[in-house]
């Protein structure tokens, strides 16, 4: 695999950044269903069968329907997640994902960060462990 690949999508691009998978999000979206089963299948081309870090930045106001946010990708996701960081720079959005994901457990760390650079820096300590 090349250092360096992207998949362009409709709602925002994944790419592979060395040995980690981004997910970057365009503002102004609402991500239905087939959205975040696009985003999933563009994360298991990149990771081509390794289980890499993920990194996620949400655009400015982006938001999931209620359907996507009931789509179940998670067996998916297992296979190709050693963890995730997700980057939330408002309170009240850290808030409810804090909630989500104490409901909502992962097979797989995840934490969350108010910059990119925090983030990237804890991805590369989770290769270290």
């Amino acid at each position: 695999m090349t250092q360096k690949a992207n998949i362009v999508l409709a709602k925002g691009e994944v790419l592979r950044n060395k040995n980690v998978i981004e997910f970057h999000f365009y503002d102004n979206v609402v991500l239905e269903p087939e959205d975040i089963e696009e985003m999933n299948k563009a994360s298991t081309i990149l990771c081509q069968g390794e289980t890499l870090p993920h990194l996620i930045v949400p655009g400015l106001h982006m938001t999931a329907s209620k359907e996507a946010r009931e789509t179940d990708i998670m067996e998916q996701r297992a296979k190709n997640t050693l963890c995730e960081a997700i980057v939330l720079n408002n309170l009240a959005i850290r808030l409810v994902a804090t909630l989500y994901y104490r409901f909502n457990p992962t097979p797989f760390e995840t934490k969350q960060f108010k910059s990119i650079e925090s983030a990237r820096r804890w991805i590369a300590q989770q290769g270290k462990k």
